[in-house]
């Protein structure tokens, strides 16, 4: 039985390093044939590189109808690119999105509310920023600013090298603000009482976690987060300084104290699945054997999930968890089908998703035990030392 263990685990890992090494290679490399597929009647021209410029032509007569330039920026699930169209009027004409890795349920949020549409008839040389001359859409704030930051650098660039144009610059400044202080404060107060074992705080953290990273923001963790990380996609931390706080911050508290606070005090998702068993819920009580053979799911469902995401060098593709579904009552059908899930299951068995499918606690729970064979080994060597 030991064997076939370490013969799966070996094919996972290798299966997953293949993918990843596969991805690195079949990256998208913004051809000229991925803008065509937006203009089929038109004659595209690249007029230019770095960035990429192309002219659009009328396909009978050549007449020159614009220009589009492509920019990039990053977003909340990894880089993003889009053709910005400028008309002769130097005004946008039209946002075209070329390849983006953002949560389906964020971007969804964004074209519902007709984000892009705004942008028409906007000289290139105006500020683009939300907030000031753009409307973000809430609940999906970093995709908005992310999108509006590729959009400003592909204008401004034209603004500035194309028409001589004046364009005020637009500093790039820390975000530090009422989010990131909660989110500090709220991980003092995990972190202390759970060293001090004040575990009646933890029901109120968790409340607290439910309503603010998850009602209120819409931004649980997911394996996607991770799995960014690991393909290299990191955002500017002056810009994203809360995605660093609750993703690496999360990371390293794991690794510097061995226990997995997110899971057991914050997680907006493990909160709504307590409640509905404390309040709600009629506990089912499942042998041993069915709990360790149905745990083995979660290893199938991260193992399949990050393959998708390595291939693909997109984490969006490979996510399953139903967070931003949930809280932003936004998804398709597949994604109500797994809210329904978790949330019938958590009737019966107590953080029935955590249990069973949860790959962002599998990931923590790995790093806590990679955290403590280290530590260990660490001990050991000091022991060694220490006789010597």
């Amino acid at each position: 039985m030991n064997k076939i263990k370490k013969i799966i685990k070996y094919f996972f890992i290798l299966s997953l390093a293949a993918a990843y090494v596969s991805g690195y290679f079949l990256k998208e490399n913004g051809s000229l044939e991925n803008v065509q597929t937006h203009f089929p009647d038109k004659k595209i021209v690249k007029i230019g590189g770095s960035p990429d410029r192309y002219e659009i032509r009328n396909q009978n007569d050549g007449h020159l109808s614009s220009v589009l330039i492509v920019s990039k920026s990053q977003g909340w699930g990894g880089p993003l690119k889009l053709g910005t169209i400028i008309d002769s009027e130097q005004s946008v004409q039209q946002v075209i999105i070329l390849s983006h890795k953002e949560t389906p349920t964020f971007y969804q949020s964004l074209t519902n509310n007709h984000f892009f549409i705004q942008y028409q008839n906007k000289k290139i040389n105006e500020r683009f920023q939300v907030e000031t001359d753009i409307d973000g859409v809430s609940g999906a704030t970093i995709s908005s600013k992310a999108f509006t930051k590729a959009i400003r650098k592909g204008a401004h660039w034209m603004a500035l090298n194309e028409y001589n144009m004046i364009v005020e610059e637009i500093p790039i400044e820390w975000e530090f603000g009422s989010n990131e202080f909660i989110l500090i404060v709220l991980y003092l107060i995990v972190v202390i009482s759970s060293l001090k074992k004040y575990t009646k705080v933890r029901k109120f953290t968790l409340a607290f976690g439910l309503g603010f990273i998850g009602i209120y923001l819409n931004y649980p963790i997911s394996v996607s987060n991770v799995a960014s990380l690991s393909l290299g996609y990191f955002p500017n931390i002056q810009e994203y300084l809360f995605w660093y706080l609750l993703v690496v911050g999360t990371l390293l508290l794991t690794i510097i104290y061995g226990k997995n606070f997110y899971c057991s005090w914050i997680c907006p998702f493990g909160a709504m699945q307590e409640f509905i068993s404390i309040f709600g819920g009629v506990r089912l009580h499942l042998n041993q054997r069915t709990i360790h053979m149905a745990r083995y799911m979660v290893y199938f469902l991260f193992w399949l999930s990050v393959m998708i995401m390595f291939i693909t060098s997109n984490p969006s593709l490979g996510t399953f968890e139903p967070y931003a579904t949930l809280f932003s009552l936004k998804g398709n059908g597949v994604q109500w089908y797994l809210v329904s899930i978790a949330i019938i299951g958590s009737f019966f068995i107590p953080r029935f998703w955590c249990r069973f499918f949860c790959p962002t606690g599998l990931i923590l729970k790995q790093v806590k035990k990679i955290q403590f064979r280290i530590k260990q080994k660490m001990f050991y060597i000091g022991a060694c030392l220490f006789e010597k």
